[in-house]
């Protein structure tokens, strides 16, 4: 017929674009069909139904989740005999909540809850991923995938390296405004991670790691790899070497706040510890005040042949047991220490004696630092710039009393505590712990 349109059926295996309504908070192993999934008004598609949906549509779909049709709010308890939810596709999928105080998926305290192991990239947004309990890495989410979340709030689950979330070697997480708060990882000697540990390529934008914990090391990021991160604040956080972070890769950190970590268990790097052979940590416009090392580095400690360089930052108010309240270099790497355009002020070693620096080798001011009262003078401030001790025109300890964390916090052992006392409660359930 002249001007009439033909048809066309797509191929098969040609490129889908799908929503899928989760219409229930029930976790069933009864399935429903796709078409159920894809009525808005349905009252029986789970969040299973729709991440396996997502799952089998294939390379080239473009899939989102939606929870438009439940009530705010909405948390999703998973059923532990079903497992975890696992997204192993190829296509991409969304799945977008109502906010995290609206949309809440929960392990029940008995289970992993999301692992992403498809080649697919993922997006997230306005969620809350809670309560996972599981002896594997990234109890609340393990992703090799990428992935991307916004808004996302990641809390109080317990499992292995990064209890929050484990990014692994293939994964590439890149997270806005994200929030990562009360997680323990109880892993082996030398990992760690409490709120996240990272193998991959990870950037955040915005948001807090903050009161996790880990039996090991980085009670707040465990970074193997490369992490860049920016106005973040993270605080509150313990662990062995790195109550804030732990450093084994390569670490950028700028306009973020690293504050009231804590080292305990006599290591060191109270806020950041930054390790290991050819390693960097780059921090910039960061302010890291009251944080606590059990032995050296209160706020920052570079070891073994790792450099870090230190540029425009407030290093204030944090304490050593031993040395190198503000900052501490152990490296044998040249120039493994630099510093230029910073405040040191109000640093101190247990008995409150002024410490601002302590170097053993390697040390090099860039100019233009402040340091005062200076204390120890293993670390030479005499470039161009450098203003020490009443030159600077700052009075010993300046730093507000807020700022400042008594040597040995019994509020801070609170949590580790906990975490050993599951241990001893749970014989056999963490294989590798400690």
């Amino acid at each position: 017929l002249c001007g009439a349109t033909a048809l066309v059926a797509p191929a098969a295996g040609a490129a889908v674009a799908n929503t899928y309504f989760v219409g229930t908070t029930g976790d069933s192993a009864a399935p429903v069909p796709p078409a159920t999934c894809e009525d808005s008004a349905n009252t029986t598609c789970t969040l299973r139904d729709a991440i396996a949906d997502a799952n089998n549509d294939g390379a080239g779909s473009t899939d989102t989740v939606l929870f438009s049709s439940l009530p705010v709010p909405s948390t999703f308890l998973l059923d532990p005999g079903m497992g975890e939810l696992e997204l192993s596709g190829t296509g991409q999928v969304s799945i977008t909540g109502l906010g995290t105080d609206n949309t809440l998926i929960d392990g029940a305290n008995q289970t992993q809850v999301f692992h992403l192991s498809g080649s697919g990239p993922v997006t997230m947004s306005g969620l809350t991923i809670q309560n996972a309990k599981a002896n594997v890495d990234g109890a609340g989410m393990y992703s090799n995938s990428p992935l991307t979340l916004t808004d996302v709030r990641v809390r109080g689950n317990l499992g292995g390296r990064g209890a929050g979330i484990y990014n692994d070697s293939s994964g590439s997480l890149t997270a806005t405004n994200l929030v990562v708060t009360g997680n323990t990882s109880i892993a082996s000697c030398c990992s760690g991670g409490g709120a996240l540990y990272n193998d991959g390529t990870l950037t955040v934008t915005g948001g807090s790691l903050s009161s996790n914990t880990s039996t090991n090391n980085g009670g707040g990021l465990y970074n193997r790899a490369t992490a860049t991160l920016d106005q973040l604040t993270i605080a509150e956080n313990n662990g062995e070497y790195g109550g804030g972070v732990y450093n084994d890769g390569t670490l950028s950190l700028a306009d973020s706040t690293v504050n009231g970590n804590f080292a305990r268990d006599y290591e060191d790097g109270g806020g950041i510890e930054n390790t290991g052979s050819g390693n960097t940590a780059a921090l910039t416009n960061d302010t890291i005040s009251g944080n606590t090392s059990l032995e050296y580095g209160g706020g920052v400690s570079t070891e073994s042949s790792a450099k870090a360089t230190l540029v425009n930052d407030t290093i204030a108010g944090n304490q050593a047991l031993f040395a190198g309240g503000g900052i501490y270099g152990d490296s044998s790497a040249s120039n493994s220490l630099a510093v230029r355009g910073t405040v040191l002020e109000g640093n101190a070693n247990y008995n409150n004696v002024a410490n601002q620096c302590f170097a053993y080798e390697n040390f090099v001011s860039l100019g233009s630092n402040v340091v005062a009262p200076q204390g120890d003078t293993s670390c030479q401030f005499t470039a161009a710039g450098d203003q020490t001790g009443a030159a600077a025109g700052l009075q010993p300890l300046q730093v507000r009393a807020e700022l400042r964390r008594p040597l040995i916090a019994a509020a801070l052992h609170q949590p580790f505590d906990r975490a050993k006392q599951f241990i001893e409660a749970s014989p056999g359930f963490f294989l590798d712990a400690p």
